[in-house]
């Protein structure tokens, strides 16, 4: 293999090594702005909308919390559409009338809610872009160390640097000249 092409997936890997430690940092910063609090279900009910589908069925909910001495109701729609009312009514169980939910709220804007979302969810694309990185890495390492060795170009077995000849093969080695000698 060309050291260039390995010098390039060198160079490439620590692309994306330095790429997944700095989104990591930018992701978790946005984990740190969602903070958990308990709300509870103030009214829920199933709606009915058309679409290119036809008639389709969703679930929305009110939510309530308390943040700070101030109390928020923030309605929910859920992200699941059914053809029919039944199945909307079944999603809608879990968010039953009075029951505590648990949410993430931003704590810069607490009308911004996430439900039913984990908040590592935002770490997941920085730690596959660095562990394709650290892989690949790897990969670049194994290749210099695999050029680092002498293989003989018929049967490509490893020789040692002083040999003339392949042990395997009897194929003779081209003899590396490092110095030069003036004959005069």
């Amino acid at each position: 293999m060309n050291r260039r092409i390995v010098y390039l997936l060198s160079g490439l890997a620590a692309v994306f090594v330095i790429a997944g430690i700095v989104s990591m940092a930018i992701a978790w910063t946005k984990v740190k702005k969602w903070q958990p609090v308990a709300a509870r279900v103030g009214s829920n009910e199933v709606i009915r909308f058309q679409t290119r589908k036809g008639t389709m069925h969703r679930g929305e909910i009110e939510l309530m919390f308390l943040l700070k001495d101030m109390r928020y109701r923030i309605p929910v729609s859920l992200p699941n559409a059914f053809p029919t009312f039944e199945g909307a009514r079944d999603d809608m169980r879990r968010y039953g009338l009075g029951t505590t939910q648990t949410i993430l709220y931003n704590s810069e804007d607490p009308n911004d809610i996430l439900l039913d979302i984990d908040p590592q969810r935002f770490l997941i694309v920085p730690a596959v872009t660095m562990g394709a990185g650290v892989v690949l890495l790897v990969i670049c390492i194994f290749l210099f160390m695999r050029m680092a060795r002498r293989v003989c170009p018929r049967c490509a077995a490893t020789v040692m640097r002083a040999q003339c000849f392949c042990h395997d093969c009897g194929f003779p080695l081209p003899i590396r000249v490092d110095t030069f000698r003036q004959v005069i």
